[in-house]
């Protein structure tokens, strides 16, 4: 038994084919049951960046590559270069990658944890999640909660509007007594408005061209909505200013924040302009109490973000290395667990028999020795059955080892493989 994933992500798939191969979550769960019969354990990880089967078997993969070609509604072979194969060892780790946000476009993006979360229970709803697919995927769940909690992978912004805020937190402190103007209601502006609505900011006034659009998006956020033209009288009363329009000349020039007034030392602002070309003008940074940032200092902080990403990247691969050893063990132990249940009934079986001959031999003890003697049978037997047993749950020799111990025990007349037996009792539809 083993692990088998094929797929294709956004390193290997341009997003013209991610888009062909992407399932919708509603039929993620339908699809699933369509294909268990043919594949056994199967779990699938659809999204815009991924789209992953999970197997217990690589019996599966023709059935899984007709289903993908078939879905995709494209000649067989055209996908090729963009599918990837990966099996056992190698299946695991990656999966682990992906769970801890180490496969993803942006190191540590935190939405890839629930979305692996949200496949086991797609897969466990379908019926189509067995053993190994469960204990394989709760292994990469551990491995992601634990990467987040102790490396902090996911932490400090890689994006321009999500710095802009983190950067006024660090300047600001809390923004709950703060008032923030947005200018700008488009992508990047909507992206920073709830960030900042998110943070717990206190009042949240959009500024835009269209007062239309200004509203649409204040009233999502519960905001106020202003045009351009009132953004004097708004500056005069915020704390932060976050500009992020197309406009190809400057917005807010110095005569836009005087003319409100209360211009001084004493009434300081934060203003942070990610727009290009800029939107405010570098005459602001002149005038008292205003300090201005742009996409220079954003820069900066992304950068030292992804350093410490890299650097959390790095201590996360040498857990995921052990994690992958330990489910691969698991593995090996749960394919062969037909012959470790022979071992130790055959060895039990000699051990009552020997214990009982003694006994028999040694009429005269006391009842204290007897169970004295059977405590030692127990124990003996058990210090005995430690390496082979280790040498069956060995992921890489586990199978040929099984085989072994089950000729040298004389566990049966015919060597049975184990892993072909559990992988015909595990796959759904199979006589029990």
């Amino acid at each position: 038994m083993t692990v088998l994933l094929l797929g294709a992500n956004h390193d290997t798939a341009a997003v013209a084919v991610r888009e062909c191969l992407a399932i919708p979550e509603e039929r993620i769960a339908d699809t699933l049951r369509f294909l268990a019969p043919s594949t056994g354990e199967l779990i699938a990880i659809s999204t815009c960046n991924r789209t992953e089967f999970y197997a217990a078997s690589t019996e599966s993969e023709r059935a899984l590559r007709q289903f993908i070609y078939r879905h995709s509604d494209l000649d067989e072979g055209t996908l090729d270069h963009a599918l990837y194969r990966l099996e056992g060892r190698d299946a695991v780790r990656h999966l682990l990658r992906v769970s801890c946000g180490l496969d993803s476009m942006i190191v540590g993006e935190p939405q890839i944890l629930g979305q692996v979360r949200d496949a086991l229970q797609l897969a466990q709803q379908a019926g189509s999640a067995g053993p190994v697919i469960t204990a394989l995927f709760q292994a990469a769940l551990n491995a992601g909660k634990t990467a987040r909690a102790v490396t902090g992978i996911s932490r400090g912004a890689l994006s321009v509007s999500q710095s802009a805020v983190d950067l006024a937190a660090h300047r600001l402190g809390s923004f709950e007594d703060r008032t923030a103007v947005v200018i700008g209601a488009g992508e990047t502006g909507a992206i920073v408005a709830h960030n900042l609505r998110a943070r717990g900011i206190g009042q949240l006034i959009i500024a835009n061209r269209t007062l239309e659009r200004a509203r649409h998006l204040a009233d999502d956020l519960h905001g106020e909505a202003i045009t351009l033209d009132e953004l004097p009288g708004a500056i005069a009363r915020t704390d932060l200013v976050v500009a992020a329009t197309g406009a190809p000349d400057a917005i807010v020039r110095v005569e836009t924040v005087t003319a409100g007034g209360a211009v001084s030392a004493s009434n300081p602002r934060l203003m942070i302009d990610i727009a290009v070309p800029r939107d405010i003008a570098p005459g602001v940074a002149d005038l008292p109490g205003i300090s201005l940032c742009d996409l220079d200092d954003l820069q900066e902080l992304i950068q030292r973000n992804l350093r410490n990403r890299r650097d959390a990247a790095r201590e996360i691969e040498s857990d995921i290395e052990e994690r992958t050893n330990t489910f691969l063990s698991w593995l090996a132990g749960h394919s062969s667990g037909r012959t470790i249940r022979d071992l130790y009934d055959h060895a039990e079986r000699v051990r009552v028999d020997q214990v009982a001959r003694a006994l028999r031999r040694l009429s005269g003890l006391s009842e204290r020795e007897r169970e004295q003697l059977e405590i030692f049978s127990v124990q003996l037997t058990n210090a005995l059955l430690h390496d082979p047993v280790s040498q069956i749950w060995d992921y890489d020799q586990g199978a040929a080892n099984a085989n072994a111990v089950r000729r040298l025990f004389g566990l049966d007349d015919n060597i049975v493989d184990d892993e072909n037996a559990v992988e015909r009792e595990r796959r759904p539809g199979s006589a029990a």
